[in-house]
């Protein structure tokens, strides 16, 4: 064949031939042409399909509610995937994505493609959690998920098949979900739990009190906002101090509790520091030698504010804390107060750190000022 075109077209080489029409004599580009045209594809072609490809299959059979929808995701699902890993190896497909997806569900111990997407339809839905992480303009991935019944986390990215695996490994081995039926009679178990612990009043009590909790937590967190232990990324937090996201405004109490205790219980005023009232009256004095007492209160919340925000993020500066207190709603205008002519923001904060070395509430190593 090669041999009768290149005489016809008057080639002198076969390999001419060949190159001229690759997708007559060889499937490694075909006539789909699949070769990846830019960086830019290549990379949402290792992301969307590849590395991914499992959490969005995951993600769409916990949003699908018709079992013939369910299994056609699962298929489209897989044949993304193999179309992705032969187009990366620039060859056509050479496999039949039914016959794949058939042998994938037998060999998971299922009968076909329908009785394993009702079942990972089952445990996505009911008995698994995803975590997902922000990829900014509103895009979220999931990296992992939780299984309810024990905690564990199952690593969804990676190859579609593996990770279907790891899933149906987990509840089989660890929990002895075999088939579908077991995965409906767990479920049913657990809701029949759940209606008994919220029967009548104690469900609308516990209602009630979900919503208040939710309430303090957003109060808290508010006020770490303030003292710079937490800033707002979206409706997200990040904790300045360990330099990493926690989450939502739940998640974010949390990790203080977790983490930073110290700040939240001087923060609500539990356990204040011998000798804070002596370095008020002293300050006080000392700012209105004539009048202390009409000082007194703005030089209190100075002084815990000042306290709390070196507590919270471990150590901090004279230029720090002005920066802090001329940046926040609450105390600038404290601040502003005690300001004049010849008694600057910074030269307010020195005194107040001053009196507070005195009186051993904090050390201060140069430019560097550390709660004792």
């Amino acid at each position: 064949m090669i041999q009768l075109v290149k005489k016809e077209l008057g080639l002198r080489y076969e390999c001419e031939v060949i190159n001229k029409y690759p997708e007559l004599f060889c499937r490694r580009l075909g006539r789909r042409r699949r070769r990846v045209a830019s960086v830019k594809e290549f990379e949402r072609l290792l992301s969307r399909e590849v590395e991914y490809k499992a959490s969005y299959v995951l993600v769409r059979l916990n949003e699908c509610r018709n079992d013939a929808v369910c299994w056609r995701y699962l298929r489209l699902g897989v044949e993304g995937w193999l179309d992705a890993v032969y187009r990366l190896a620039g060859r056509e497909p050479a496999v039949n994505v039914d016959d794949y997806v058939g042998r994938l569900a037998r060999g998971l111990g299922f009968r076909g493609v329908v009785d394993l997407a009702r079942y990972l339809k089952f445990l996505v839905q009911f008995l698994m959690d995803f975590n997902y992480v922000n990829r900014g303009r509103g895009f979220h991935d999931v990296l992992s998920a939780r299984c309810r019944l024990c905690g564990g986390v199952i690593d969804v990215t990676g190859p579609l098949p593996g990770v279907l695996s790891s899933v149906v490994r987990h509840f089989r081995v660890e929990h002895g979900l075999k088939a579908v039926s077991d995965v409906e009679a767990k479920v049913k178990e657990l809701r029949e739990r759940g209606a008994e612990r919220l029967e009548g009043d104690v469900g609308i009590k516990l209602l009630r009190y979900s919503a208040s909790q939710l309430q303090l937590d957003r109060l808290i967190v508010h006020r770490l906002e303030e003292v710079r232990l937490f800033e707002r990324i979206g409706g997200e937090y990040r904790c300045r101090v360990c330099n990493a996201d926690v989450g939502s405004v739940v998640e974010a109490v949390e990790h203080a509790l977790n983490h930073h205790y110290d700040v939240v219980n001087r923060l609500l005023g539990g356990g204040q520091r011998p000798g804070v009232n002596e370095v008020v009256g002293e300050l006080a004095n000392l700012i209105n030698p004539d009048n202390p007492e009409s000082v007194r209160h703005v030089v209190k919340p100075l002084v815990q504010g000042i306290l709390d925000y070196i507590n919270a993020r471990g150590s901090a500066s004279v230029t720090m804390l002005t920066r802090w207190l001329n940046e926040s709603e609450d105390y600038r205008p404290l601040i502003d107060s005690l300001t004049t002519g010849s008694l600057r923001p910074e030269r307010v904060v020195s005194i107040i750190v001053e009196a507070l070395a005195r009186h051993g509430l904090v050390h201060v190593d140069g430019e560097v000022i550390k709660v004792e």
